[in-house]
């Protein structure tokens, strides 16, 4: 991993960890820390401005696919999804006194993380792939699959400190891979992209139904 000065183009640093090939990487909010995934399962958290790896999680069997830092009621979590069917749901700034435990004046308490799946799924068997994942200020979790479903569901601090993400149901229009998930910047509508092609845009009050389709873009 290589971090670069964009004014000047310089070199900043290099950061060495992960054994295989990097997926995806995001940047926290507080603009501090750097998540990385890769094909390995593993992703690992860094504090890139001072080049330091600060923790390895291996959450996941599989390739991890995405991740993405979001903020949940002023908490930063870090969300990855993986080939091996589920979402990792991870307070991952908790012990760095930059999540949860910063307002617990003192108390420390156990990491959240939460493992988020399809109702189908099921441990040991082979599973749907979730190849993305996007999650709005809100709460609202969306998941696209190999298969070219969309999977929703609302996440709360209460709910997650409780193991728990509330189903939203799911839906299926594309055909293949559903690799992009984006919502609109107001969070009413949703837009897909699958490797088939065809791009979907959906309202989202009241879920993902056919008539929510407001819209299907195929070559």
């Amino acid at each position: 991993m290589k971090v670069w000065d964009t004014a000047t183009l310089n070199l900043q640093a290099s950061l060495h960890g992960h054994m295989e090939e990097i997926t995806d990487i995001d940047v926290s909010k507080c603009n501090r820390y750097l998540a990385t995934a890769s094909m390995s399962g593993q992703v690992i958290l860094w504090d890139w401005q001072r080049c330091l790896k600060l923790e390895a999680f291996q959450d996941h069997i599989g390739t991890v696919n995405a991740l993405k830092f979001f903020t949940l009621e002023d908490v930063q979590l870090l969300v990855s999804c993986s080939d091996d069917g589920t979402i990792r749901v991870v307070d991952a700034l908790d012990q760095l006194g930059e999540g949860d435990q910063r307002r617990s004046r003192g108390r420390r308490r156990d990491r959240l993380a939460v493992n988020v799946a399809p109702e189908e799924y099921r441990p040991g068997q082979r599973n749907k792939k979730i190849k993305s994942v996007n999650m709005t200020s809100e709460g609202l979790l969306a998941a696209g699959s190999d298969r070219g479903e969309v999977y929703l569901w609302k996440l709360s601090l209460a709910d997650l400190r409780k193991g728990f993400a509330k189903p939203l149901g799911s839906y299926r229009k594309h055909s293949k891979i559903l690799h992009h998930l984006e919502f609109s910047p107001d969070e009413c509508f949703l837009f897909t992209g699958s490797v088939d092609g065809t791009a979907s845009v959906w309202h989202l009050g009241g879920g993902l139904t056919d008539d929510k389709r407001l819209a299907h873009f195929q070559p």
